[in-house]
């Protein structure tokens, strides 16, 4: 076994790194959105949900618009990206900062006896 001090993190790769995973959450979360709102659609269980709201307005109808929800989802999802994005790399900054005061992070790293666990290629 071997102790490893981390000292610093690259703020920019932190950056660039949670963008990815940013995107790559967001991807699937719109995709699950659609692919939940054409279930409930072919359900009829949208048609109830429509319902239940326009009594609870007081209302004769009311209609939820699948292209304004996702325009809306995506939006508010990109804000959310950037902001969990910026977030990251202000904390590999934060990091920075403090690793010199309080010394890093150390970390225990052990060697793997067996290549087949992790194959190199």
């Amino acid at each position: 076994m071997t102790r490893v001090r981390i000292m610093r993190i690259d703020p920019k790769a932190t950056l660039r790194f949670s963008i990815a995973l940013a995107l790559c959450v967001w991807l699937m979360l719109l995709v699950a959105g659609v692919v939940l709102w054409a279930f409930a659609a072919a359900t009829g269980t949208l048609r109830k949900v429509e319902d239940f709201i326009a009594q609870l307005l007081a209302e004769s109808t009311f209609h939820l618009d699948a292209v304004k929800m996702l325009l809306g989802a995506a939006g508010v999802g990109v804000v959310l990206l950037l902001t969990a994005a910026i977030f990251a790399g202000i904390m590999s900054a934060l990091f920075n900062l403090i690793s010199g005061r309080v010394g890093g992070l150390a970390v225990t790293v052990a060697e793997v006896e067996d290549p087949s666990v992790f194959p190199r290629g």
